[in-house]
């Protein structure tokens, strides 16, 4: 699978701003949020803003997502970030939104 350029990813998910999303397997509610050096998710159970998910985590989600061939399973990207759920609801949006 073709890797997402991280730039044209964090454009589609500026436009997602204000947008209530959720998450694929538990359809769990949320937000987000560009920043300077990545993404903020907001549970819409919390509505508490989650710690920045910085850019070279978004890069290395993007990365390994086009080594899978496009898996969707947050069990694949263990071990470097806890807000995978969140950009793989992303990443699915934006995968849709090109085909």
């Amino acid at each position: 699978m073709q890797r997402i350029p991280t730039d044209s990813f964090l454009k589609f998910c500026k436009s997602l701003e204000g947008q209530e999303l959720h998450t694929i397997a538990r359809r769990a509610k949320f937000t987000v949020k560009v920043v300077d050096d990545g993404l903020v998710f907001t549970p819409c159970s919390s509505n508490k803003p989650l710690s920045p998910h910085k850019r070279h985590y978004v890069e290395r989600v993007l990365e390994d997502f086009s080594k899978s061939d496009g898996s969707y399973k947050t069990t694949n990207y263990n071990g470097y970030t806890v807000n995978t759920s969140y950009q793989l609801a992303l990443i699915d949006k934006y995968t849709r939104s090109v085909a």
